[in-house]
Formats: structure tokens, sequence, C-alpha cells
């Protein structure tokens, strides 16, 4: 397994709530909003644990409906002024986000503490409050004053310009209307950008906390000041991935490949920003049409889609003609087992996740088997390929179609079913019978499964397919064919 990501799931993890996401233009908060309350600080001060504050830094609070005045500071035990820092205030909110950035009203010396407490109100209904369960003392009988301290040890200032992106990129995923859906926390998007970022340079314990902000402007007429979608991620490792959701009408209706630049940059909580970076020309790009609707009876129909699609598995052929992609080398920030080596496909971030591979990766088993190494030196399909206990149909079909298993005979071995796409709901009406109707709208279609489809189908009894066939009793067909037996519908006696 890749080694130097896990440091960025920890961080996304604990980004819950620091990641400013505008992965939507319109909000939605049908799925679990931040409840009211402080539920952390950056840096990250928990269970009263002092961290490391430069004196030029402010302290950043993720807080829900808890305005300023609801918090206070002691610096060395004596009760100080707090102010917001308007200037980060503005860089890392954008939508629903919750990032409240607070400094002393006078700058600390080096070693001195400070301890900040945030408070909020919190119902009891179903108890009461009291001193057993309200340690910050009730508002009145149903209501807790409830309080989160955090300690920050002051260390020199901190005046480094945090390193921009060396190299990065977009790209663009044009897919048909998803709508809203609160169920799995997505709002209606038609349109997807995944951005790519390499070369980045994580905080020290000594450092402001690092941030980098992201936004998107129109190219023709946009203002990176007033951006239509933004997103805000600290940085905890040398690459960053971010995707942003929208529609169609968030562009203008434009061309989504060409319409759109992204801006990047570094800053940090003393106040220290890198250059600007723009891009307007994607990477990779993807459109994927409306699917086809199907008729299936009862129920939509096969190719409505119901969940945003996820990030596609970008390829060569995908690559945008004059677009701009990463210089970097993926295969430079994975460090793999001993028994691994790193394999990438394209220049994304999110590609690296499953990088290194193993001999048994490496072998490439058919679909529904599964590879065993053992003690073999070489690795053969044959040998080492096993089928599976519980195969799995999950071949991609086209539209109007659906995957079914079906068994073969092998000569060699292993012999999984093979996943084959099967036609769904047929229509009589619309071109192509069902077998064993009586209504025929076109061409010979294929018999019932005890006859031989040759070369000239056995008709139904009260139908014509337009090609020669036996005829009815009373009917000249133009060329007579010898009639045929129930069971050989193939070549003529």
């Amino acid at each position: 397994m890749s080694k130097l990501f896990s440091s960025f799931f920890v961080a996304v993890y604990a980004a819950g709530f620091f990641t400013l996401a505008a992965t939507w233009h319109t909000e939605s908060h049908a799925c679990s909003p931040m409840p009211p309350g402080v539920h952390g600080s950056t840096p990250g001060s928990y269970d009263e644990t002092a961290v490391n504050l430069p004196a030029n830094s402010a302290m950043i609070f993720s807080a829900k409906g808890v305005p300023a005045e609801n918090f206070s500071a002691t610096l060395d035990g004596a009760t100080v002024d707090l102010e917001v820092d308007t200037v980060l205030l503005e860089k890392l909110n954008f939508g629903s986000s919750y990032q409240l950035p607070l400094r002393l009203a006078d700058t600390p010396a080096v070693g001195q503490e400070i301890v900040v407490k945030g408070c909020w109100e919190v119902s009891m209904w179903g108890e009461g409050c009291s001193t057993d369960n309200c340690a910050d003392g009730c508002i009145d009988e149903t209501v807790c004053n409830y309080c989160n301290a955090y300690t920050f040890n002051v260390v020199a200032e901190d005046d480094a310009v945090p390193t921009a992106p060396i190299s990065w990129s977009f790209s663009m995923h044009d897919y048909p209307d998803v709508p809203a859906n609160g169920a799995s926390c997505q709002g209606e998007s038609s349109l997807a950008y995944y951005l790519d970022l390499f070369r980045l340079v994580p905080e020290t314990d000594m450092a402001a906390p690092n941030y980098i902000s992201m936004k998107a402007y129109l190219a023709e007429g946009g203002n990176p000041d007033e951006p239509i979608l933004k997103q805000v991620q600290s940085i905890y490792g040398t690459t960053a991935q971010a995707s942003f959701r929208t529609s169609h009408a968030t562009i203008n209706h434009l061309a989504p490949d060409t319409s759109i630049c992204f801006q990047v940059q570094t800053f940090d909580a003393a106040n220290n920003a890198s250059d600007t970076s723009t891009l307007c020309t994607p990477c990779y790009t993807l459109s994927t049409p409306d699917p086809e609707i199907c008729d299936q009876g009862p129920g939509p129909g096969s190719g409505m889609f119901m969940n945003a699609p996820q990030e596609p598995k970008w390829a060569e052929a995908h690559l945008h003609s004059g677009g701009h992609c990463s210089s970097e080398i993926p295969c430079d920030y994975v460090t793999c087992e001993s028994d691994e080596t790193c394999h990438t496909t394209n220049q994304t971030v999110w590609n690296q996740y499953n990088a290194c591979l193993d001999a048994c990766d490496l072998l490439g088993c058919p679909d529904n088997t599964h590879c065993v190494a053992g003690e073999s030196a070489t690795l053969t399909i044959q040998d080492n390929c096993i089928e599976d206990t519980y195969p799995a149909c999950d071949k991609e079909c086209p539209a109007c179609s659906h995957c079914e298993l079906v068994t073969v005979n092998c000569i060699n071995s292993p012999c999984p079913p093979i996943d084959t796409c099967v036609a769904d709901f047929v229509d009589s009406d619309a071109g192509i019978p069902e077998t064993g109707s009586e209504d025929d709208a076109g061409p010979t279609t294929e018999p019932e499964p005890e006859a031989d489809a040759g070369t000239i189908a056995e008709p139904e009894p009260e139908a014509d397919a337009g090609t020669t066939t036996e005829p009815e009793p009373e009917a000249d067909a133009g060329t007579t064919a010898e009639p045929q037996t129930e069971t050989d519908a193939g070549n003529p006696a």
C-alpha cells in the first residue's frame, strides 16, 4: 500500500470541519449540517494539550452559530482582548463554511501561553440542566452553557511565504443532469472539475497553519475576486486534490471545457501569501452523452443517473487538445512496499492511491477470479488465478441492457462464468419483437430456443417477416419453400 498518502487520509478525516467546500453553487443542507458549537482549532489543540502558535499567527476555530463575542482569552492567566482577523475571514469562508480566525489584540511574546475558551448554549430538554451535566453553568433549567478550551504556546513569528504548488492541472467531466439527493449528500449537478496539485510543502510545528485557496471564475468577463466556485484546504502533504460539482447554469451554459479558469494560491494564518497561479485549459476532458431512455415497463429507465458519477479513469484518449497537464511524475510521490512497484496511468493525484502493485496485481486475472501467489516464483493465469466463490456480474453494459452471468465450458482453468450484456425489456412495437410474439415489425429474428437458427427462419403461424419463409397453405410468398418440421428451421429439406 502507498505510505505517502496515509497522512492525507488522516487529514481528510480531521478536515471534515475545516475544508471549505463550495462544491455546488446552490448550497444544500439536507445532509447533516454541522451542529452548533466550537468543534476544533487550527493549529489543533485537543484535550487542553498546548500546541505551538507563531506570535503573528491567528487561531482558526471551527465554529457554527458561535459569534466572536462568545470567545474569551487569557495570556499567562490574565484576561486579554480578542479580535477577528477580517482578512483571513474573507479568505477562509465561502458558502456555508464556519471558520472563525481570532487573534490577540496585542501581539504576545515568545514563551507566553494563550488559553481561548468558546462557549455556546445547549438545550437539555430531556434531563434538564444541572451541575452534574453542565460543568460550565446553567443558563436556566433547560439550557446549558457549554464551553471548549484551547491552549497555545507562543513561538517566534512566521514570516515565510508558503510554497505554491510547483505543478498543477484541472480536468473536466460533463455528464447528464443529476438531481439533488439529500440522502446521498449531493446537490443538483451536471459538471465536475477536478484539481490535482503537486509539490506542496506542509508547515512545520513552529509555523503558522498553511492553506491553499482554489477559485473558479468565467474566462470571459469573470473576476477571481468574485468566484463562482471556491474551496480552501489545509495543506497536509506534498499533494492535494479537490473536486467541484456544479451545473451548466453556473457557467451561463457556455462550453464547459473552455469557459472557466481556475486560480490557486497558498497562504497562512500569519497572512503570508504566495503569488497566484491561473489555468484556463484542462488536462483531461470527457463528455458523457445523455443516456438512452429505454421502455422497461414500470419504473425509471435504465439510463437514469441518481448519483453523481465518480471521477473518470482518465486515459490518453481523454487528453484535451492544447490542454495543460502537470509536468510531475506521479510515482515520485509514492512509496511502495519492498515487494511492490509503482504504476500510474495518468497525471492525477487520486490515481496514485492504488499505484503500488504486487505480482498478483500485475498478473491481471480474469473477471470472477482472484490471484493466489502461494510459493510460486513466477505467476501464471492458469496456475494462480482461482475462481471466486461468489462471482459478480459487474460488466458495464450499454444503455437498455444489463449484465448477466453465463456459464461456459473451457479446456483450461480457470473457467469462471462470463459477464454478458443482455437486452432489457423489449417492446414488440419498437421494431424488434420479443421471442414468441405474434407481431413482426422488421427483419427476421432469432427463433424459439428449440429451433435451429440457420438461414431461413420458420415463421410464426400468423406472421410474415418480410423475407421468404414457409408460406401459409393458402398464401403464395413468391418462392415456394418446402415445409419444415417444428424442430428444424435451418436448412431446407
